[in-house]
């Protein structure tokens, strides 16, 4: 998943157990991707800022449906559905 300024392409994925799912800055913004909780006391995956040309990577080992957005850029969002 690429990161620029105000966009992530691309903005769905379907990936299966077991695959890595990278997230890589683009740009020369700084980018945080985190984890929507559903509820404020769950925990949550969080990237850590990052700049251009760093990555983050994950790994499911469960099927899940999660959403990942840019605490430095509210405009990102990323749906992630594991099959």
């Amino acid at each position: 998943i690429e990161l620029y300024s105000g966009r992530a392409m691309p903005t769905k994925i379907t990936a299966s157990i077991g695959d890595e799912i990278l997230f890589t800055v683009k740009d020369d913004s700084y980018h945080n991707m985190a984890e929507e909780r559903k509820s404020r006391g769950d925990a949550r995956l969080e990237s850590g800022e990052l700049r251009k040309g760093e990555s983050y990577s994950l790994v499911f080992q469960d099927k899940t449906s999660v959403t990942f957005y840019d605490r430095l850029d509210s405009d990102i969002r990323v749906d992630i559905e594991i099959r």
